[in-house]
């Protein structure tokens, strides 16, 4: 544990990053990319470098997925809008 949190400090010293903002201030695909670096430069598993990194495993493995009836919805919309009353 302290061997992780001491690789966490070094990221942050050269990237310039406080290691409490991390989590909060980040947008997803940032962190994301800075626990993929943990995992490269240290070998550690998903699990840890997220720990390190306080980001959740699942957000790290969230993918977002369109709706399958998206082209429906859209189509529809159009349709509403040339709508004349």
């Amino acid at each position: 544990m302290r061997r992780l949190l001491r690789m966490c400090y070094q990221i942050e010293a050269t990237q310039r990053l406080r290691f409490e903002s991390v989590a909060v201030k980040l947008k997803r695909a940032r962190r994301c990319q800075l626990v993929d670096e943990v995992r490269e430069i240290w070998k550690v598993t998903i699990g840890r470098a997220c720990f390190a990194m306080e980001v959740g495993r699942s957000l790290y493995a969230y993918e977002a997925r369109r709706d399958d009836q998206a082209a429906l919805s859209k189509r529809i919309k159009e349709i509403i809008g040339t709508h004349v009353r």
